[in-house]
């Protein structure tokens, strides 16, 4: 019975640490646009931060902490951009492209005070999996 619950330990803990290795990002650089803009659009700025290849790259532990302890920050930076601008209404996804393990995705932006804005978002591929610079 010891050896069983030992078990189910080390096996829950390899699954806890594999599913958080790693958050957001998805299979195509389009996919991984379309998730972290709707983050940005539900106002969750720290889950969009969090998403992004910068929190999400290779790093060191003392480097890991130092972005922690900036998150919060640069989550309520973004909230403070787009509450200038009403929030965010909408957004459109538009054409990819791209090269090896680096991709460009155009959004065009519509916030709640009608202004729309075209930009154009680096991606940066590790593994499988795309995210959002």
């Amino acid at each position: 019975m010891k050896k069983l619950v030992i078990v189910l330990a080390v096996i829950a803990m390899a699954f806890g640490m594999s599913s958080c290795s790693k958050k957001g990002g998805a299979a195509t650089p389009t996919e991984a646009t379309k998730a972290y803009y709707e983050l940005l659009k539900k106002g969750d700025f720290k889950g969009a931060v969090q998403s992004t290849y910068d929190y999400n790259k290779e790093m060191s532990k003392e480097e890991k902490e130092s972005v922690d302890a900036m998150l919060d920050m640069t989550a309520s930076k973004i909230q403070e951009a787009m509450n200038e601008k009403g929030g965010m209404k909408d957004f459109t996804v538009g054409a990819e492209s791209i090269e090896g393990e680096d991709a460009t995705v155009d959004v065009t932006i519509t916030y709640g005070n009608g202004e729309n804005e075209e930009k154009t978002e680096s991606l940066k591929k590790v593994g499988d999996v795309w995210f959002v610079k």
